[in-house]
């Protein structure tokens, strides 16, 4: 699937939410930016895998409105996905 997001006047662009949530991109991850072969490939940098603290994955978690899951179950799905 591609995802297309537009530049702004001030060079920002929207990272969509899927991308977001396959990489673990939570607000304040660091990103570099390398040019390759006429591409522009953006990294996520962490200092391991596990750098993300349970406090910011907490602050961006939601609950699967959509199976009517109770919270814990939601929230024990959400925390096996990121390795706690």
């Amino acid at each position: 699937m591609e995802n297309i997001a537009t530049v702004t006047t001030k060079g920002q662009v929207v990272i969509p939410k899927n991308i977001r949530s396959n990489y673990s991109l939570y607000p304040q991850t660091k990103i570099s930016f390398e040019s390759k072969d006429g591409f522009i490939v953006l990294k996520p940098i962490y200092s391991n895998k596990k750098s993300s603290t349970i406090e910011n994955k907490l602050a961006n978690f939601s609950i699967d409105q959509d199976f009517r899951k109770t919270w814990e179950q939601s929230l024990l799905k959400k925390l096996k996905k990121w390795g706690w």
